[in-house]
């Protein structure tokens, strides 16, 4: 059985040309127009993402946005700030198929 391990351990020889997929909490509050009105839980995933990018390594992210399946709740809206606060592209790809379990699920890819 493997040993678990923490992204801290994980080092640039385990990291660099591969894909990590990181589940990351970015269900952040937003106002009647759509915009976030705090970003701490972007914040919160930003030196975690940094590493694995820094080490190397292609980043898929997987989150979701309040809790029902709507346009209004798109990680879309998070593309802006997160780009900003990684300093790279990031892109949404949302799958038009939806199921129970997935509910509001999209990955975001960081380009660059």
């Amino acid at each position: 059985m493997a040993t678990k391990r923490s992204v801290g351990t994980l080092k640039e020889a385990d990291l660099k040309g591969k894909s990590v997929f990181v589940s990351v909490d970015l269900s952040v509050p937003l106002d009647d127009n759509s915009n976030i009105t705090d970003d701490t839980r972007i914040r919160a995933a930003v030196p975690t993402i940094k590493y694995l990018m820094v080490n190397g390594s292609r980043v898929l992210l997987c989150s979701h946005l309040g809790r029902r399946v709507t346009p209004k709740f798109s990680l879309k809206i998070l593309v802006p700030r997160l780009s900003e606060l990684l300093g790279v592209e990031v892109c949404a790809l949302c799958s038009s198929m939806r199921s129970s379990f997935m509910n509001n699920s999209c990955e975001l890819h960081l380009l660059g």
